[in-house]
C-alpha cells in the first residue's frame, strides 16, 4: 500500500489496481477492469480518469470523489 501514489497507468490490460485511501493520485489509467474501487482520492480530476472499456466491470466502489458530478463516465455506469 503506497500512500504517496500519484498515478497508476495500466491501460490497455485487464489488471485491477487497489489505490490506497487518501492518495494524492492524479492520474488513473485502465484498461478493461473487473473492479474499480477510488475512496477518497484527494486530487483526483475527471481530465486524469480513462477507463478503456467498461466491458467485464462488476464492481465500482466510488466514495468521496472531488466533484464527483464532473465524471460522467461513472454517472452512464450508476
Amino acid at each position: 500500500m503506497c500512500t504517496g501514489i500519484l498515478s497508476v497507468d495500466c491501460s490497455g490490460t485487464t489488471i485491477n489496481v487497489s489505490v490506497p485511501q487518501n492518495a494524492p493520485l492524479t492520474k488513473y489509467e485502465v484498461g478493461t477492469p473487473t473492479e474499480i474501487s477510488l475512496i477518497n482520492p484527494t486530487v483526483l480530476a475527471p481530465a486524469g480518469v480513462v477507463v478503456d472499456n467498461f466491458a467485464n466491470l462488476n464492481s465500482l466502489d466510488l466514495i468521496n470523489i472531488p466533484n464527483n458530478k464532473s465524471f460522467s463516465m461513472f454517472d452512464k455506469i450508476i
